[in-house]
């Protein structure tokens, strides 16, 4: 097989650059210094602590995959076309075009590359440390850096294996000869490689006491307990966001789950705005910005708070002929006390970015706003254990306890939403229960659940709405339900061309019914 170049280049401060190639099994002339660097243990430093940098962006800064995933989760809607979101969220939905130079390649290319390269920096720095190298005086700094790229591991693997059907896993003890050959394996897999990185990062941070400097995460994690907090949340989003669809979410082992959960964060995750952050990680521009400027919701989901018919006119229209609609609810989240007034976490807007052209069935009058008005001062939660609770609360639904599953949803329909509590047996069956289905009718218990977690958790990371989207089985027919390997690197491999997606297409959602 061909030498596989899976990474690029990572960045270390002091302008050194390293070859971050897995199976990389030439001289890099590029890159001359790089043993050189490698022998610097601050150097090296550096590379663990930037080792997480792509997880970061990937998530919470550049468009791809952002602008694509958050259109395609059925969550929010545009009609802008920036990096494909346009082409991709089109009805019916179309194939994912793998070609290398397609419109819509950098969704799986980049983020795959960005990952793997810092992938690379994790493991070269653990092969460092493992070769008897030690950070900072007297070694003093070595368990916090052999930690925290564990944790970047994990997460950069966690993320292929959310995102794409299959991936290559390799860590510091893979040894060189065979990086070359390494042959990818099923989703799964790389999980449950991306699991065990996790729980090693918090076996890890249970063992020692260290500060992380504000330069690494900008104040995300900051000390070895909040880190192994972090980690056991990861785990647990992994584990229930990695399912592919209702029937793979019930064979999630729940159990595992909630133990991950029990020992994981305590309080809502976030990043500082101040500046100083490592390499070009932006902390000042974050996915949500989108979110207040170029989307507004998508009128297949706030339409399932609607207590008029206008969501069930809607929907009776041809697709060509369907036009934004006021939504009636009871949910203090979406509107005020008048369908043209503003929620906790919607807007209501009069104007109307969205070209006819581009399909009036995109748009919307509601505009999700809930971290702040102004982009560069939103707060950037990335974690909330709200969401926690709510993973819970699927836990306990599907280990049928109904009463602990509604006890949980109901600490944020009812004190965020201002809704009835919903009880073991679901939406209460009032003339204005909140959440419907499409008929009108109210939604059971899982409903309720899914409605929270969409509401709630939305904007959180760029995969998060569309993962669990697809597990609660709600993606709009034809959508992929995962990225295939990068149409570039199939090339580079010899391997044959493959994707997914598009109505009745192979890896591509079912028309969805009801959440289950």
């Amino acid at each position: 097989m061909k030498t596989r170049n899976l990474a690029g280049l990572a960045s270390v401060l002091g302008a050194v650059l390293l070859s971050g190639c897995l199976g990389l099994d030439i001289e890099n002339p590029n890159n001359p210094d790089r043993e050189r660097a490698l022998d610097n243990s601050d150097d090296v430093e550096t590379l663990a602590a930037s080792s997480w940098i792509a997880y970061w962006n990937r998530t919470q800064v550049q468009g791809w995959p952002y602008y694509i995933l958050t259109a395609n989760a059925g969550v929010h809607s545009t009609s802008v076309a920036n990096s494909g979101a346009l082409l991709m969220s089109e009805l019916p939905r179309p194939i994912y075009d793998n070609n290398a130079v397609s419109e819509v390649s950098g969704l799986a290319r980049w983020p795959w590359y960005n990952y793997y390269s810092d992938l690379d920096s994790a493991n070269e720095a653990l092969r460092a440390l493992e070769a008897g190298m030690q950070f900072g005086p007297g070694g003093q700094d070595t368990h916090r850096g052999r930690t925290f790229a564990t944790l970047s591991q994990g997460l950069l693997l966690g993320n292929i294996g959310l995102m794409h059907d299959q991936g290559f896993v390799a860590d510091e003890t893979t040894p060189a000869e065979e990086l070359g050959a390494l042959q990818p394996v099923p989703y799964p897999e790389v999980i449950e490689f991306a699991v065990g990185k996790l729980e090693a990062a918090a076996a890890l941070a249970a063992q020692g006491s260290f500060e992380i400097p504000y330069i690494w995460m900008n104040n995300i994690v900051r000390n070895e307990r909040e880190l192994e907090r972090f980690a056991h949340s990861q785990i647990a989003r992994l584990l229930v966001y990695s399912a592919r669809s209702p029937e793979e979410r019930n064979q999630v082992d729940w159990n595992r789950v909630l133990q991950h959960l029990d020992r994981g964060i305590i309080q809502d995750v976030t990043a500082d705005h101040q500046s100083g952050d490592l390499g070009n990680s932006n902390f000042k521009r974050r996915i949500s910005w989108d979110v207040f400027g170029g989307y507004r919701a998508w009128p297949g989901l706030i339409g399932k708070a609607d207590v008029s018919s206008n969501y069930q006119d809607w929907l009776a229209m041809p697709l060509q002929d369907r036009r934004r609609f006021q939504v009636t609810t009871p949910d203090r989240r979406i509107t005020g006390a008048t369908p043209d007034s503003d929620g906790k976490y919607y807007r209501y807007r009069t104007t109307n970015p969205f070209r006819d052209e581009r399909g009036t069935w995109r748009q919307s009058y509601y505009q999700y706003y809930r971290w702040g008005g102004e982009w560069q001062n939103a707060e950037l939660t990335i974690m909330t254990v709200d969401e926690m609770n709510l993973l819970r609360a699927e836990a306990y639904l599907r280990t049928n306890r109904p009463q602990q599953a509604a006890e949980l949803i109901n600490l944020t329909r009812v004190g965020n939403g201002e809704l009835p509590p919903v009880t073991a047996d679901g939406v209460p069956q009032t003339a204005d229960c909140v959440p419907r289905n499409d008929d009108g009718s109210c939604m059971d218990l899982m409903g309720a659940l899914w409605w929270e977690r969409m509401i709630e958790v939305t904007g959180m990371e760029s995969t998060r709405d569309w993962a669990d989207q697809r597990g609660f089985g709600m993606l709009e027919e034809g959508t992929f339900l995962h990225l295939p390997i990068p149409g570039r690197e199939l090339e580079t491999l010899g391997m044959p061309m493959y994707t997914f997606g598009g109505v009745g297409g192979e890896g591509a959602a079912p028309a969805p019914t009801r959440p289950r």
